[in-house]
């Protein structure tokens, strides 16, 4: 037999030896690229050719780590296996598929690769097996995301509760496949209340759409929104990555603070300033007032820094169930700080028998503050009559004493007679 006659015998030999080659697939997306869960499934289908007529097969299989080849251990410790249904070879059909599933709790397989490895056995004894631990056709990966919050143009993490404002949500994803088109979702939740952000009523959602190049990278996402009304809070970024509309990662941990905004109110003074005047005004004197204030629909509660009008401190101003008091006199004002911005107050004064006049007495507290002038005036009462009749008392008594006078003289007179 010539050299070439005997090469082309023993190939000829190894295509009739037993062979399988196999395809792993996520159930979820169909592809080699799946989301972890608590219930995770692969399915592996298995080709096999040159198996014996009469002869009854099985495949088994476990998951192993991509690359290393080291056993997957699932979310509970265990290694993942599956075995096929006994399949036994008719005649004339050597070739064929068969298919096995891999169920088990993957909750840990975030940016984990995994790749099955085969095993043909009849009666008990292997035939032929199938482990490349970086055969792609076998393999399936699971991508995950991780996030970082931040301030448009800024690396703040801190914003006042404005009416707009913007953060920029900066997405890692790992194990994407290139050239596939994702979806990332954000959306927001108050981390204090557990309740979602909302936009006209409905929950705030924000898309983007990429195409990575590579498996791992990083995609902006812009989330821009009304945070007026929000108060002091803090608030958590959620992710959400899918492909095909099918949810392969996430990202949502109210504790990370890389996925952390925090709201501030905005802050604001009210000025309260007092003036009597009018002849019948008594400067001296001290007018109670009353301050009453709600915020969200609730009264105001707690205490607040308050100013004179020579900028020296007062004893704190006390809100209980949204009503405080305090004093003034003519010349005084009380500055009290750092109130929420779109409280509505309402101030009155006990004025006496005073004309009190308040400017702004109510309404709901700009950004920029607002000062209460009250006024109250008085004139000195004067008696009906006493100006038309004044001049006749120094008259009267002038002709009194005149005539008095003249009696004297008349009685002199008759005397000297």
């Amino acid at each position: 037999m010539t050299i070439n006659k005997l090469v082309a015998s023993l190939d000829n030999e190894e295509d009739k030896q037993p062979q399988i080659r196999t395809s792993a697939v996520s159930t979820d997306t169909g592809g080699h690229i799946g989301a972890a869960g608590a219930e995770v499934t692969i399915k592996d289908t298995v080709q096999y050719e040159n198996l014996v007529p009469g002869e009854t097969y099985e495949v088994h299989g476990k998951l192993v780590i991509s690359g290393s080849g080291e056993p997957y251990l699932d979310a509970a410790g265990n290694e993942v296996t599956a075995v096929s249904e006994p399949f036994t070879i008719q005649e004339g059909e050597g070739s064929g598929v068969v298919e096995m599933w891999f169920v088990f709790d993957g909750s840990n397989l975030e940016g984990v690769k995994v790749t099955v490895f085969e095993d043909l056995l009849s009666a008990g004894t292997m035939i032929t097996s199938h482990q490349d631990p970086d055969d792609a056709e076998q393999t399936v990966q699971f991508p995950s995301i991780r996030t970082c919050v931040h301030l448009e143009n800024s690396d703040e993490k801190t914003a006042l509760a404005e009416e707009e404002i913007t953060i920029v949500d900066t997405v890692s994803y790992h194990n994407l496949i290139p050239g596939k088109t994702y979806k990332l979702t954000a959306t927001i939740m108050k981390k204090d209340e557990e309740e979602f952000v909302t936009e006209d009523a409905e929950t705030l959602l924000r898309n983007v759409e990429f195409t990575p190049e590579e498996p791992d990278g990083t995609q902006d996402v812009v989330i821009t929104f009304n945070a007026s009304e929000l108060g002091e809070t803090d608030l958590v970024v959620y992710e959400l990555l899918t492909m095909g509309g099918i949810e392969i990662a996430m990202h949502m941990d109210l504790e990370d603070a890389e996925q952390t905004i925090r709201i501030e109110e905005r802050r604001t003074d009210l000025t309260v300033c007092k003036t009597v005047q009018g002849s019948g005004g008594n400067k001296t004197e001290v007018f109670p007032f009353v301050l009453q204030m709600t915020y969200k629909g609730q009264p105001l509660e707690g205490s607040y820094a308050a100013y004179d009008e020579d900028g020296q401190p007062l004893e704190d101003i006390v809100f209980e169930n949204g009503t405080a008091d305090f004093a003034l006199g003519h010349g005084q004002s009380i500055t009290i700080q750092d109130l929420p911005v779109n409280a509505t107050y309402e101030s009155s004064e006990e004025s006496g028998s005073y004309i009190s006049v308040i400017d702004t007495s109510e309404g709901s507290l700009p950004p920029e503050g607002v000062i209460i002038h009250c006024v109250n005036s008085r004139e000195e009462i004067v008696p009906t009559g006493l100006k038309s009749f004044s001049w006749k008392i120094p008259v009267g008594v002038g002709l009194i004493l005149f005539a008095a006078m003249l009696g004297l003289t008349k009685r002199k007179i008759l005397h000297e007679k």
